[in-house]
């Protein structure tokens, strides 16, 4: 399984917002932090993008 680092997502914490990297391998969240120098066989930009481990997008329309 492939590791993956997603850099400076906005992720919400007991109502907090704030701006982290976030650290995924053998398909679990292994480290969240505001700064994370890794090395990850998939890196992704997020951005400015919301990051929700876990959440379903329910607002699926299929045809």
């Amino acid at each position: 399984m492939k590791s993956i680092l997603i850099k400076e997502g906005l992720l919400v914490n007991r109502g907090k917002t704030f701006t982290a990297d976030l650290l995924i391998k053998k398909g679990r969240i292994e480290r969240i932090a505001p700064s994370i120098h890794a090395r990850a066989d998939i890196e992704i930009s997020a951005a400015g993008k919301w990051v929700l481990p876990g959440v379903i997008d329910d607002q699926v329309h299929f045809r």
